[in-house]
């Protein structure tokens, strides 16, 4: 039985455009009649025979195995050096409103407030 290409695509779940790009990179045998334009015709077998090539086996479920833990050579916080590095950075102190103005890309520094 010969299908057209709106039945090849229904039967597919597809757009015509799909069917017609199969058929124009050569992953279906088709069927042209007529001149000009004409019309194409698609074998139920050649419909069958592609889902058959198409058909993706089931993969088995692979279970990641566990990483082996890596040695750590952290052993606890220093937190009077953790101090000592924010405060070089200026962590914890205030921030002038003229330099958050001009972070921020404002020209008048009495609206933060």
């Amino acid at each position: 039985m010969l299908l057209t290409v709106k039945q090849v695509a229904a039967r597919l779940q597809v757009t015509d455009s799909c069917i017609h790009w199969l058929l124009n990179a050569g992953h279906m045998k088709h069927i042209r009649l007529g001149f000009g334009r004409g019309t194409i015709r698609i074998a139920d077998d050649e419909v069958r025979g592609f889902i058959q090539r198409n058909t993706v086996p089931r993969r088995s479920r692979v279970v990641p195995q566990p990483r082996p833990k890596a040695p750590s050579t952290f052993t606890h916080l220093n937190s009077q050096r953790m101090r000592q590095r924010w405060a070089e950075q200026g962590v914890g102190q205030p921030v002038r409103q003229q330099a958050a103005c001009a972070a921020s890309g404002r020209r008048d520094a009495s609206r933060l407030s």
